[in-house]
């Protein structure tokens, strides 16, 4: 269990109802904490690939590289200049209901870590809301959720948990404001 250390804060009668608004699970200081978590766990998920466990969240498969870089046999290729052979476009579905189609491209680099973002949905939803407990980070939309869960059991390690690193700046940064506003 991790305790929150407050030093130097002294409460008057006066102050009290103010620290309590402030500071329980509700109130906004914990709002401004989990506020400044979701930078770091955009960049652990979405840009470095790490679970909350600190190892890689996996390896994308080479097909479905072939989704994310548009690296298609029937893409079009840039014929000259300095990006001479590189794909000009994802080309056109072969199969399926979409044949003929012009497949979606999507941008993406050849780095084959998972980071649970494609069309980037997911971690543009992650936000801070108000729960039945107080604040916390979560999605708008309950099919980012579900997607989160599916993660979860598909590579078989907690994702979106905190890691021990996050826990510890949220509770050093509660410390801080707490302290900095009760002084």
């Amino acid at each position: 269990m991790n305790l929150i250390k407050i030093q130097d804060v002294h409460l008057t009668p006066e102050t009290e109802k103010q620290f309590e608004d402030l500071v329980l699970p509700k109130g906004e200081l914990f709002r401004e904490v989990v506020l400044d978590l979701i930078p770091m766990i955009h960049d652990r998920i979405h840009q470095k690939g790490l679970a909350a466990d600190g190892t890689e969240i996996g390896v994308y498969s080479d097909s479905y590289m072939k989704v994310r870089t548009g690296n298609y046999g029937n893409s079009d290729k840039i014929s000259r200049g300095a990006n001479k052979g590189k794909s000009k476009n994802a080309g056109t579905a072969t199969r399926g209901s979409s044949k003929g189609t012009s497949r979606a491209q999507y941008h993406r680099d050849s780095d084959t870590s998972v980071i649970l973002s494609l069309t980037r949905q997911m971690e543009n939803d992650y936000a801070v809301m108000p729960g039945e407990l107080g604040w916390g980070i979560g999605f708008n939309n309950s099919h980012n959720f579900d997607k989160a869960n599916w993660n979860d059991e598909r590579y078989g390690k907690k994702v979106y948990d905190l890691t021990e690193e996050e826990l510890d700046h949220a509770i050093k940064l509660t410390e801080e404001l707490i302290t900095e506003r009760f002084k």
